[in-house]
């Protein structure tokens, strides 16, 4: 059985995927249709004070000011 992979998730499966055959260099389009070359470190995980909420901040080891920022559900 096939199973829809979205969201968060899916995007960072995906760029995990296209990390590993790529050998580390994520290659996209932005939105404006240029072609990007993506080297995104390791993920940089940010929390609110009391714990509430977090994100993952994803920065490219190419250019730092280009960054991807996800919010993070937070279950329990």
């Amino acid at each position: 059985m096939r199973k829809k992979i979205s969201g968060v998730f899916g995007f960072m499966l995906i760029a995990l995927l296209l990390v590993v055959v790529q050998g580390g260099v994520v290659k996209a389009t932005d939105v404006e249709g240029e072609e990007c070359h993506h080297n995104y470190g390791d993920p940089v995980y940010e929390w609110e004070e009391d714990g509430s909420a977090a994100k993952v901040i994803l920065t490219c080891q190419n250019d730092n000011s280009h960054t991807k920022e996800y919010p993070m559900t937070i279950t329990s």
